[in-house]
């Protein structure tokens, strides 16, 4: 808390900022990636050097891979920002097939 007290007047003082989200200064990538390895390492709690090394090493080669898809139907974060497909609040019933007899 006293560090975003000090940071924040050290941030308005810059040209073009007007606010500061203090929402933004959160751990949620670091407790993010500790879940992971606790989630691969399972049951164990005191994970040697070479254990969590080697999770980590997973973590890291699981990540590239997704990081570098470019096509599919995932959501990355290399791929452009899409409309929406699917208007929510268009009432336009579906097309229904015929019916087989």
């Amino acid at each position: 808390v006293h560090s975003t007290i000090k940071l924040i007047p050290i941030l308005l003082k810059e040209p073009g900022i007007e606010f500061v989200l203090t929402d933004r200064f959160n751990q949620d990538p670091i407790e993010e990636h500790f879940g992971k390895q606790r989630a691969r390492l399972g049951g164990c709690d005191n994970p040697s050097l070479g254990q969590y090394g080697s999770s980590e090493g997973k973590l890291i080669a699981a990540k590239d891979q997704a990081i570098l898809v470019m096509r599919g139907n995932t959501s990355g974060t290399n791929k452009p920002k899409q409309k929406p497909r699917i208007n929510i609040h268009d009432m336009t019933p579906l097309p229904k097939r015929p019916k087989i007899e």
